[in-house]
């Protein structure tokens, strides 16, 4: 518990894009389940580069508590890699999506199957994007009480 010990807002913050990242790796993962005939072809991939997202959001919360605090290389390289991590996760998505969604919009309007993938989708994109705009802005912040 040391770690959430001398937290600022900016702590806080990167704390809730950990978490975000966790949510939008289980509403991906929930995405590519629902159906077969709408399974992910880079699924695997997406799932590591999401996995590797969270790591290094959790590395970005834990290095400025044990070494030079808000100073550290460490966490802002992490969090660099992080919201380009989540930036491809979210082009992939819409890329492997793209052909269903404007199928939705125009002829095939009355698929509910394809429907709750849509909506999971955007749900994961909008957990991936939130976190990534949270880390964006934690970079510029204090993170930890000096």
């Amino acid at each position: 518990m040391s770690v959430l010990k001398n937290r600022t807002v900016g702590g806080y913050c990167q704390i809730l894009a950990a978490i975000l990242g966790i949510a939008g790796l289980v509403l991906l993962i929930i995405n590519n389940n629902i159906s077969t005939s709408y399974s992910l072809s880079t699924f695997g991939l997406l799932t590591a580069g999401a996995i590797l997202g969270i790591v290094l959001s959790v590395v970005a919360v834990v290095t400025p508590t044990t070494s030079l605090g808000d100073l550290d290389v460490v966490s802002t390289l992490s969090i660099m890699v992080t919201v380009g991590v989540y930036g491809l996760i979210i082009g992939q998505m819409a890329n492997e999506r793209i052909l269903m969604i404007s199928g939705l919009f125009s002829w095939n309007s009355q698929n509910a199957t394809a429907w709750s993938v849509f909506y999971l989708m955007i749900a994961s994109i909008v957990c991936f994007a939130v976190a990534a705009v949270l880390l964006i802005v934690t970079a510029f912040m204090k993170t930890v009480k000096e």
